[in-house]
């Protein structure tokens, strides 16, 4: 994966140094790395962390030298404390330290979208950095966080076609998907939207008509460094069929066509 890591050496001076303790930090991500200097007889080891300035922490538990915390909230302060656990149970501190998660490296999004959703968890809408349409309207192509994919990374682009009826969570299943191969964690308080609707998809929106989305809208994601993917991304997403229009799923099954083969 196309992570950006940052390397650092967790130690307290209040602990004995009987512990070697590296980390490899991520914008959501934190993996400790450990080991005795000199013999010891713990079984297992736990692991606790929280938020600086917080009560409660989260815990871990490990027999391996090593662990990886995910899900973490980006450019946060984390208190981060290693026990070591032996036969009998009892436990001693090993390793005690405060770590910070990296910035999100598309922390930069936010300013390109719009707040559509309050809450405890803000769901933005990013607009996209480019559109392309052809003329009858039933295909936009949106260009995701960069306006081109570079010719050499053309060769490599995996394509993923969405269908399933209305109310399936198409729209849902591509945000998330965004979302996840932007490094947003779960415990972000930001979420974004990639969904692009025209204005007769809105109207229908608003209508709440059965099925709102009547184009063809292809997403490309580019390869970047910090992605969670290392190769660049096509997702299409597509209106239902068996629409009563006329000849409108003919319509739909030439516009997937033209995009699968390039056209």
């Amino acid at each position: 994966m196309a992570y950006l890591i940052r390397e650092a050496i967790l130690n307290d001076n209040e602990i004995p140094s009987t512990v070697a303790c590296t980390t490899k930090i991520t914008a959501s991500s934190i993996r400790l790395d450990w080991d005795e200097i000199y013999k010891t007889e713990y079984i297992n080891y736990d692991v606790k962390y929280r938020v600086d300035g917080t009560m409660d922490f989260e815990r871990l538990e490990t027999k391996q030298k090593f662990i990886e915390i995910n899900e973490l909230k980006s450019d946060t302060l984390y208190n981060v404390c290693i026990f070591g656990v032996n036969f009998e149970g009892d436990s001693s501190p090993i390793v005690r330290g405060n770590l910070k998660t990296d910035k999100s490296n598309f922390s930069y999004l936010k300013g390109n979208s719009k707040l559509i959703k309050h809450g405890k968890i803000g769901l933005y809408q990013l607009e996209p950095a480019h559109v392309d349409s052809d003329k009858e309207g039933c295909l936009r192509t949106c260009y995701m966080i960069a306006k081109d994919t570079p010719s050499h990374q053309r060769s490599t682009i995996k394509t993923l076609l969405v269908l399933g009826a209305t109310g399936a969570g198409k729209s849902t299943f591509i945000d998330a998907l965004f979302n996840y191969v932007t490094g947003v964690s779960m415990t972000d308080e930001i979420r974004y939207s990639i969904i692009n609707k025209n204005r007769e998809e809105k109207e229908r929106e608003y209508r709440q008509c059965d099925s709102q989305t009547r184009s063809v809208v292809e997403y490309i994601l580019p390869k970047m460094d910090g992605l969670r993917i290392d190769f660049p991304l096509n997702i299409i997403d597509t209106p239902e069929f068996n629409d009563t229009t006329e000849d409108f799923d003919k319509t739909i099954f030439e516009k997937i066509q033209d995009l699968l083969n390039g056209k």
